[in-house]
């Protein structure tokens, strides 16, 4: 109905007269709503050009269009697009005069190109950007209004993509200082609270990182869902260092928080695999299975696989693993975490007795640069080698491993095994199975080579 009644107006009234681009202004913005991107990118492309003609570049139903439409290739994904014309916009609002900088219009065009260089990744500039919109946001509506906070928080977070750690920090502790002015259980606070934690794990500020998160997480807060994150953070902070006991408790209560989340259950298998703990081992892979087996996901399918064959003779179904490996390598073929699929594929290969096909599969994975990806293809073509009594070829395998993730020394203790801790487990512990199969000399008896 509005598109008809617009193609009325033009037809009597011409595109000169000013209702016309009005409502193909109104119409555009519909057609965004709608989700009905690419005709609403074509209607306020169009309209703009009416505007400009008619109007000037800084009237305010120019500068209104051009935030529309920035808004509009934004959405489509035209990041450099959009990044033009959100500057158009603010070069327009500059004209207007220097008492228009405080105008919220103005501000809100300023966030959507700082938004813009993000998805960009340009984070200097969209700290320059979020630093500017502070000082203004606060000077209209003060430091705990709303959109201050809004803009406060969005500067933390690019400190935090820039790794400018001590400068995240003083962000999120002054967001973290007035947001608790609500409580310290307050949705935001607690979201405020994450990210100081995580900035203090990234500096090694374990103690502090723990302590903070010691005083929220009392006995009655971390048996709400609201504390699955908080609680999560402390087992990154326990779990980096070595505290596989404390951190496994904490895992445990985290996936009872949230039994929809398969990482959860990743995380808990790796440190209940590490403490020895079979029984709860084998119980969170058959809760795994249960819930994810018939995922579509190429990571979720290499993590269910990968943790139901972290230990030998767990009970899982090993041909359903080898499945959901080959799932995880066909649907996850040119992500750059295929050194990974290919390791759970030669691991399952390895379950099933199929050793020389362990071996093809680990040397894929064994090529790739990632780490912990080859450490764990290493411990399979450890293994796959001694059971086919290539003995030399076995321990050259498990040295290559062991010098890319080297076991923990009772006298050195852990200083900090990295965010990527969990993959760190999973390597280790299969390296820790292959160096046990080497010293003891033992074999798989009766399984086809």
């Amino acid at each position: 109905m509005d598109a008809e009644a617009l193609l009325i107006r033009q037809k009597l009234l011409g595109d000169a007269h000013p209702d016309v681009p009005r409502n193909l202004n109104a119409l555009g913005q519909l057609l965004a709503n709608r989700g009905n991107l690419q005709a609403a990118d074509a209607v306020l492309k169009a309209v703009l050009s009416i505007q400009r003609k008619l109007l000037g570049e800084d009237d305010q139903a120019t500068i209104e269009t051009l935030c529309n439409l920035a808004k509009v290739l934004q959405s489509e994904g035209k990041k450099s697009e959009a990044q033009f014309v959100w500057r158009e916009a603010l070069a327009a609002w500059r004209k207007k005069g220097e008492g228009e900088n405080e105008n919220p219009e103005r501000l809100y065009a300023l966030r959507g190109l700082g938004e813009t260089v993000e998805d960009e990744g340009k984070w200097s500039e969209a700290e320059a950007i979020w630093r500017d919109s502070l000082f203004l946001w606060r000077k209209l509506g003060g430091s705990e209004e709303r959109q201050s906070m809004y803009t406060l928080r969005k500067l933390g977070l690019a400190l935090e993509a820039e790794r400018k750690w001590p400068e995240a920090e003083s962000v999120h502790r002054e967001a973290l200082t007035i947001s608790r002015k609500k409580g310290d259980e307050d949705q935001e606070a607690l979201v405020d609270l994450e990210r100081l934690v995580r900035v203090l794990t990234a500096e090694k500020k374990f103690s502090e990182a723990e302590q903070l998160l010691d005083k929220i997480l009392t006995p009655t807060f971390i048996m709400q869902e609201s504390s699955a994150n908080l609680l999560f953070q402390r087992v990154n902070v326990m779990a980096r260092r070595g505290q596989w006991q404390k951190a496994a408790a904490d895992a445990s209560r985290a996936l009872e928080n949230q039994p929809t989340d398969h990482y959860r259950y990743h995380t808990l298998a790796a440190l209940r695999a590490i403490t020895r703990d079979r029984i709860a081992y084998e119980q969170v892979c058959k809760r795994l299975v249960a819930k994810f087996a018939d995922s579509t996901n190429p990571f979720v399918n290499e993590r269910v696989a990968q943790d139901c064959l972290l230990l030998p003779d767990s009970g899982a179904d090993l041909v359903l693993m080898d499945k959901l490996a080959d799932t995880a390598i066909k649907a996850g073929s040119s992500d750059a975490a295929l050194p990974y699929f290919q390791a759970c594929k030669a691991m399952s290969n390895y379950r099933l007795g199929h050793f020389s096909e362990a071996i093809a599969w680990g040397e894929k994975a064994a090529k790739s640069s990632i780490d912990f990806a080859q450490a764990k293809a290493y411990a399979v073509l450890a293994m796959a080698h001694w059971q086919l009594g290539q003995k030399d070829d076995a321990r050259r395998a498990l040295a290559g491993g062991e010098a890319l993730v080297p076991g923990i020394s009772p006298e050195s203790g852990v200083q900090d095994l990295g965010e990527s801790w969990v993959a760190w487990l999973m390597a280790r512990i299969s390296l820790d199975e292959a160096a046990e199969l080497i010293r003891t000399g033992s074999t798989i008896n009766g399984a086809s080579k």
